[in-house]
């Protein structure tokens, strides 16, 4: 089975935070899916030619998922306090869009569709949570417009069942 790497660099804005979502094939790989994201985020930062960071940034693991393709998808979320895209256009995701999928089906709970925004609300509400509950060096290293913007979102889950 196919197994992605799928990586959000994400950055606060004005209510809302913008992203760029990358893929990686590591199906041949055999490291440790982290070290391969600290050495994508070298190469995909470096010299600030496609994202430049300002400061520091930070990864984390926020999810999992089985995708029709018949691939796994290893979701990290890489955040910083600034990114400027330079030679990228960022998706922009508003606070009020920040959303939870639903499935009906209690035996199969994985919606047939996953959209993009519910991957990124699902890692941004992931770190709302271990903000909230002053888990990690978050809060030392997440600047106040971060902190601030993070702490809005509620710590939900990452879907729902509904009837």
């Amino acid at each position: 089975m196919k197994t992605v790497l799928e990586l959000f660099f994400i950055t606060p804005g004005k209510a809302c935070f913008q992203y760029v979502r990358r893929e990686l094939d590591i199906t041949l790989e055999a490291r440790d899916p982290d070290l391969l994201v600290n050495e994508y985020c070298k190469y995909f930062l470096a010299e600030g030619r496609i994202i430049k960071a300002e400061g520091y940034y930070f990864s984390h693991s926020t999810s999992w998922r089985y995708e029709q393709r018949h691939s796994i998808m290893l979701t990290y979320c890489i955040f910083a306090n600034h990114l400027e895209f330079v030679s990228i256009s960022p998706e922009t995701l508003l606070l009020s869009d920040i959303s939870i999928t639903h499935s009906q089906n209690p035996q199969k709970p994985r919606p047939e569709m996953i959209p993009m925004t519910a991957v990124v609300s699902h890692a941004l509400r992931h770190l709302a949570f271990l903000l909230q509950e002053r888990e990690g060096q978050l809060e030392k290293v997440l600047d106040k417009k971060s902190r601030d913007l993070l702490l809005q979102l509620p710590p939900l889950l990452a879907g729902r069942l509904t009837n």
